[in-house]
C-alpha cells in the first residue's frame, strides 16, 4: 500500500531491489520495505549509506532475521534503533501525535493496514523521538538522528502521501 501513495508525493521516485543498495549513493531518502532478512552483503551496503544526511525509513521487522534466527539485536544493528517484541496482537494503525516534531497539518493523521498482528516489534529507544503511536500506546513511528544520517522506523506501512512527503522533505528531496 505504500507504493501508490509514494508516487503521489511530488518528488522523483525509483523502485530498487535490496541488492541494489550499493548503487544508491546519490539518493537522499531510502524506504526499505520487506527487509526482514537482509544478507551480510546487504547489511554492509546499508552501513555505507548511513551518511551524507540521508534519511532511511525502515518498516515492520526490518533486519529481524540474521543467519536464519530471529534476533532483536540484529534488528537494532540494521535500523540503529533499539526494539522490543510485543506478543499480544496489536492493530497496525499509527496515529501521529501532537508533538513539536510533527508538523501541525499531520497531527492526528492515521495510517497503516488496520490489521491485528502478532508478534509486533516496536521501538524501545530513549534516543528516538516518538512521532506516532499504535492503538495500545506503543511507539509506532519514531525518528532517531545520528551525526550523519537519520533513522525512521514505522511499525505499520506508511500509506499516507502527506506523511511520505514530509519524510522526503526531512531528507532534502526536491
Amino acid at each position: 500500500k505504500t507504493f501508490p501513495a509514494l508516487h503521489r508525493i511530488g518528488a522523483p521516485v525509483g523502485n530498487y531491489l535490496l541488492n541494489d543498495l550499493a548503487a544508491l549513493k546519490r539518493h537522499k531518502l531510502l524506504i526499505l520495505s520487506n527487509t526482514f532478512a537482509p544478507s551480510d552483503a546487504e547489511r554492509s551496503a546499508l552501513e555505507k549509506l548511513k551518511s551524507d544526511g540521508r534519511v532511511v525509513l525502515f518498516n515492520y521487522a526490518s533486519g529481524l532475521y540474521k543467519n536464519g534466527q530471529l534476533n532483536l539485536e540484529a534488528m537494532e544493528e540494521f535500523t540503529g534503533i533499539k526494539m522490543k517484541q510485543l506478543d499480544a496482537p496489536v492493530e497496525l494503525t499509527v496515529e501521529l501525535g501532537d508533538d513539536k516534531n510533527v508538523p501541525k497539518q499531520l497531527r492526528g493523521t492515521q495510517y497503516g493496514s488496520g490489521r491485528n498482528v502478532t508478534p509486533v516489534f516496536v521501538p524501545d529507544d530513549r534516543k528516538a523521538k516518538v512521532l506516532g503511536r499504535l492503538p495500545d500506546g506503543s511507539p509506532g513511528l519514531v525518528m532517531k538522528k545520528f551525526r550523519d544520517w537519520t533513522a525512521v522506523y514505522s511499525v505499520a506501512p506508511i500509506n499516507d502521501r502527506d506523511v511520505l512527503r514530509w519524510l522526503a522533505e526531512q531528507a532534502g528531496v526536491h
